[in-house]
């Protein structure tokens, strides 16, 4: 009995101990040019649009996208802090749909950059095509400057399993504004969280794994007859990040749904008509460095 109650004083001691531990919170990963990473991704877009009046629907469209890829990824440009700015992706596989039909041959190289506001890719010295670049973008991202996730979702304070914080407001909802200001979108606010939810180890590494939540309303500038209302963005960010941020390994999701609603009087002498446009995107990416 009295080493039984020498292990369980013991275990309880530990399990206190670990529970006790903090982290420092440390999400960007800054990359160099030349360095080359394994990379894989699952994706899913859908989005629907509907038009009503009087309580009938007049149009209603759908579409998806569901894809796989695995490449090969080699950073060709950086920006200041670390963000690659253009890559090479050498095509292991790219499947859409149900029935995983390959949309790149194995072997295929692709260029992503970009240059402005959206993500080209380069095929052979060529744009590819709509279809593709359209996967290929649920896929891949490059980035599009402003602040870090650090700098949004992370914390200057080390924290403990459970411990939850805020999302900077003031600069998700600065950067939302100027990402958003071409497509004649404004964000009006922003609210978020950050959890760490748990520890857990890969070999020696620990790995911590955070969960972010964020909503945001925003408006839009009214189009022809058409006013926008109860116009919303609700993401999470979940991810599973190296404490130590030189270690090869890390995954983020990401889903987002967007809903927009409009209504307005296309013929003036006619009836209101409601427009509704969902879409929802939903990715996990995995980065393995090589050495």
């Amino acid at each position: 009995m009295k080493t039984s109650f020498a292990f369980v004083s013991l275990a309880i001691l530990v399990a206190a101990h670990v529970s006790a531990q903090d982290y420092a919170i440390k999400m960007h990963q800054p990359l160099k040019v030349g360095q080359r990473y394994k990379f894989t991704a699952v994706g899913i877009e859908s989005s629907e649009n509907s038009m009503t009046s009087q309580e009938r629907v007049l149009k209603n469209q759908k579409e998806e996208l569901t894809l796989e890829m695995e490449s090969q990824a080699t950073v060709l440009a950086v920006d200041a802090k670390g963000r690659p700015t253009k890559e090479s992706h050498t095509v292991v596989k790219l499947l859409q749909g149900a029935g995983k039909e390959p949309m790149l041959a194995a072997g295929t190289i692709v260029i992503a950059s970009r240059p402005g506001r959206k993500t080209v890719f380069e095929i052979g010295g060529e744009t590819a095509t709509s279809a593709v670049a359209k996967a290929l973008d649920l896929a891949v991202s490059i980035t599009s400057g402003g602040p870090t996730d650090d700098e949004i979702f992370g914390t200057t304070e080390r924290k403990k399993v459970g411990d939850r914080w805020s999302v900077n407001e003031a600069l998700a909802l600065k950067d939302s504004n100027e990402k958003l200001s071409t497509a004649g979108m404004s964000v009006e606010s922003v609210k978020g969280t950050t959890t760490l939810q748990k520890v857990t180890k890969d070999g020696s590494v620990e790995v911590i794994h955070l969960l972010g939540n964020m909503t945001a309303t925003m408006s839009a500038t009214a189009k022809g007859p058409f006013t926008f209302a109860d116009s919303t963005m609700t993401a999470t960010f979940t991810g599973a990040f190296p404490a130590d941020i030189t270690k090869s390994v890390r995954e983020e999701g990401l889903t987002m749904t967007m809903v927009l609603k409009a209504s307005g009087k296309p013929n003036p002498e006619g009836p209101v008509v409601q427009i509704s446009s969902n879409l929802k995107r939903s990715v996990t990416r995995q980065f393995k460095l090589h050495d």
